[in-house]
């Protein structure tokens, strides 16, 4: 490749002219070797090469061990934190994520990480690369939620989207069933708010077959009372065991 710095200057002096076309500079034994025609003898021979290289290449051209190819990749979205634990995107890199830990039906490979961009508003993010299955699609979201709400309670929450949804829908007069007392199932019409309302967070056995699944995600909700603060880790245990495996049962 060709410099585009000027040389011809002090301390260089490099007044190699192309239009002149010499190929050669000869030394004289006995006579001092001046910068000039060292720095100038460089220019001669690069300037061979880049003849020689226009002559054979296109700019953007295949060299020998060089090669094209087209990466299929996803981009995931992360939330930036996960059961009230923040999340490092970074520990993802070059591992494989499945939809399924028991039986997986699709799988991919994390090629990189990029964390949260404040400037775009951009959540942490992952790029996968498809190894087989389906590729990973942002409306599959099986998510489970904890909060602390001061004063007043906790709350677990699990988010079925996507196919997800599908799954739990193909089942879903059993699973309403297998509901515990303490369980609800909000009809808000964002999965991301969590607030417990009589208007929209009902108990799981009071609502009806129909109304769930006609709505466009399904969310479990379940309330502790602070009475219940010592109990929670062991609580909080119990349920996440038994929604982890919702609907794949």
């Amino acid at each position: 490749m060709a410099l585009d710095t000027n040389f011809n200057v002090n301390p260089y002096y490099d007044d190699y002219d192309e239009d002149k076309k010499f190929l050669r500079m000869l030394f004289k034994p006995g006579y001092a070797v001046q910068a000039r025609e060292l720095t100038q003898a460089q220019t001669l021979l690069q300037k061979q090469v880049q003849r020689f290289g226009n002559s054979i290449y296109k700019n953007g051209s295949v060299v020998t061990g060089g090669q094209t190819f087209f990466q299929n990749a996803t981009y995931l979205k992360l939330d930036s934190t996960f059961l009230g634990l923040a999340v490092t995107a970074n520990n993802f890199i070059d591992k494989t994520l499945v939809d399924d830990n028991t039986n997986p039906t699709k799988r991919a490979l994390v090629l990189k990480v990029f964390d949260a961009d404040p400037g775009t508003g951009d959540p942490k993010t992952l790029l996968v690369k498809q190894i087989y299955g389906a590729n990973f699609a942002a409306g599959d979201t099986k998510a489970i939620r904890s909060f602390f709400w001061w004063g007043h309670g906790f709350s677990l929450h699990l988010i079925l989207q996507g196919k997800y949804r599908d799954q739990w829908i193909k089942n879903a007069d059993n699973w309403l069933r297998k509901g515990a007392d303490n369980w609800f199932i909000d009809m808000a019409t964002d999965p991301w708010q969590h607030h417990f309302r009589e208007e929209t967070c009902m108990p799981i056995r009071t609502v009806s077959t129909q109304a769930v699944t006609s709505h466009p995600f399904v969310k479990y909700s379940c309330w502790f009372p602070m009475q219940a603060w010592n109990e929670i880790p062991t609580l909080w245990e119990n349920i996440f065991q038994q929604w982890i495996r919702i609907p794949e049962e």
